[in-house]
């Protein structure tokens, strides 16, 4: 699909006169790749933080990530969006965080949200 994709860019590029070599996967592999970073730095910066203020964990949800995962002994939670990855976080009455991604299941119209991620309680 990708190579489909790169040859059909690459003929766009072409007819509109532009020069040179581009190829779709590398800029995609090094875009993934400052995006992943990016994240991880965010993800330590706040863990930075929070030990620093003294606090057992954050829940956050700026970089629409979704996430429940220890960090250098710190709880972090990123709601992720509700948008693109339809995720949010559910706390439940014993304390229990949960990440959950609203979904359609193949057997119902009707939306329902499922677990994708719990956080240990403390």
């Amino acid at each position: 699909m990708l190579v489909h994709l790169n040859r059909a860019l690459s003929l766009i590029r072409r007819k509109l006169g532009v020069s040179g070599h581009w190829s779709l996967a590398d800029y995609a592999k090094r875009n993934v790749l400052r995006a992943v970073s990016f994240i991880g730095d965010f993800e330590n910066s706040v863990v930075r933080d929070v030990k620093r203020l003294g606090l057992d964990g954050v829940i956050c949800g700026h970089i629409h990530t979704p996430a429940i995962k220890r960090i250098d002994g710190i709880t972090y939670i990123n709601c992720g969006d509700w948008i693109d990855s339809c995720t949010a976080i559910v706390e439940h009455y014993d304390g229990r965080m949960q990440l959950v991604r609203w979904t359609y299941p193949m057997t119902s119209e009707v939306p329902c949200a499922v677990a994708i991620a719990e956080a240990p309680l403390s």
